[in-house]
């Protein structure tokens, strides 16, 4: 064989190697979209709303196949509501998910006195105007508070005998805006879920307001992924999450 054609036969196998690898490397169609998360739309209360947001953070971490989307309570698109335990019987579906605890919260600088559960409702009131009247350092009292249709503002009123919140209290939309208010302003006080405290305020350690229980409700028993959720959230897994800022369920 000659040496022209010797070359011209490897000329022509590096053709067909190269036509080989493009053909192997060529895409064969349009990729496969991934799947749709399927969506769990919880409504939460005031009481609820940072348990159910841990929750729904740290699931997508265990199924990202599943996006829970937490809304305000009332909403219509909400296949879920999870709230505080105030007692009231209703027809449906209902099981516990954990408890949370409240604390009446001060300035972190600010000296208040040691209080009673009734000089407390005497603040919370306005029966109670200035902190020297309770042996505190002189000054007005602030209240901040939620909104009154609250089930943080129901739960303190039935603990506390409180007929209603003092006409000035200043009403604030959300758990950090009346943390941050306290933290502001001299002689202030609040009530806050113990999760949502931070080292900005000092939780008035001689009144014990107890712990609220959450639980999920719905008008019939959850199905698919609705019910996968719940099911974690009360497993180990679901109830370390739990614990990690609020009470857990007592798992045997």
């Amino acid at each position: 064989m000659s040496r022209r054609s010797t070359w011209r036969l490897r000329a022509l196998g590096v053709v067909v190697v190269w036509a080989a690898t493009a053909c192997a490397v060529a895409p064969t169609g349009t990729p496969t979209p991934p799947p749709t998360p399927a969506v769990v739309r919880v409504a939460a209360s005031d009481l609820a709303a940072s348990l159910v947001a841990d929750l729904a953070t740290a699931y997508r971490s265990e199924r990202p196949d599943v996006v829970v989307v937490v809304e305000p309570l009332g909403a219509d698109t909400s296949e879920i509501e999870i709230g505080a335990d105030l007692g009231r019987v209703a027809a449906g579906f209902r099981t516990p998910l954990g408890a949370t605890a409240l604390a009446a919260v001060v300035a972190a600088d600010f000296s208040a006195p040691a209080l009673s559960d009734r000089q407390l409702a005497a603040l919370l009131s306005g029966t109670v105007e200035d902190w020297s009247q309770l042996g505190g350092p002189p000054g007005a009292v602030t209240v901040f508070a939620r909104d009154r249709d609250t089930e943080a503002a129901a739960v303190v009123a039935a603990r506390l005998g409180l007929a209603a919140l003092s006409p000035q209290a200043r009403l604030v939309p959300s758990w950090g805006d009346l943390r941050v208010a306290v933290a502001q302003t001299p002689g202030a006080i609040g009530i806050l879920p113990l999760p949502e405290t931070d080292t900005s305020v000092t939780v008035v350690a001689t009144v014990d307001l107890g712990s609220v229980a959450i639980e999920a409700r719905a008008l019939n028993e959850p199905t698919g992924a609705a019910r996968d959720f719940l099911a974690w959230a009360q497993s180990t897994a679901g109830q370390a999450i739990v614990a990690q800022r609020h009470e857990r369920l007592a798992i045997p």
